[in-house]
């Protein structure tokens, strides 16, 4: 869906579709023509979805730090699908990775990769723990939103695979 010229009002019709479906794991919505306007709604969909695992936002240029990733930042603390986010064209000041990223990353654990010009030393050891967490315990996405506090008790619980996610 890259180079689209989707617009707000196409962003919102596709944020609905977004809640209710767990197949779809890729969506491409680099270069296209929404706004903050219409991400708050995508945004907010993103925490309830349970399918996407890569999500390309990249050279969205009328996508602030400010009200649109601030949204994808806070809708990161209910996803527990989400691996791979590009943010690559879009200008994201410390702030913004500092006062909502870091924070959200406290609670998602399934996030490993945010690309873009992220201001260094600041998200980095959050993604690598998620890997780590990845690799230590094999979780069922039901129940992948959890407080990277809690790691050590987790690992002590013997959790098998009982269903298929």
């Amino acid at each position: 869906m890259s180079f689209n010229r989707i617009n707000n009002t196409g962003l919102s019709q596709l944020s609905e579709f977004l809640t209710f479906n767990s197949t779809l794991e890729i969506l491409d919505l680099s270069k296209n023509a929404f706004s903050d306007n219409g991400f708050i709604d995508f945004g907010r969909q993103l925490g309830h979805n349970k399918g996407l695992q890569n999500l390309n936002l990249s050279k969205n240029k009328d996508i602030s730090d400010e009200v649109g990733l601030r949204q994808l930042a806070h809708s990161l603390i209910a996803n527990s699908s989400l691996h791979e986010i590009d943010l690559n064209g879009l200008k994201i000041r410390k702030n913004c990775i500092e006062s909502y990223f870091k924070p959200a990353l406290k609670h998602n654990i399934t996030l490993k990769k945010i690309e873009g010009k992220i201001p260094h030393g600041i998200i980095e050891q959050d993604l690598h723990d998620n890997e780590l967490i990845e690799k230590e315990i094999q979780i069922p996405s039901r129940f992948r939103t959890v407080l990277k506090t809690h790691r050590r008790e987790l690992g002590k619980l013997k959790i098998h695979r009982t269903d298929v996610d």
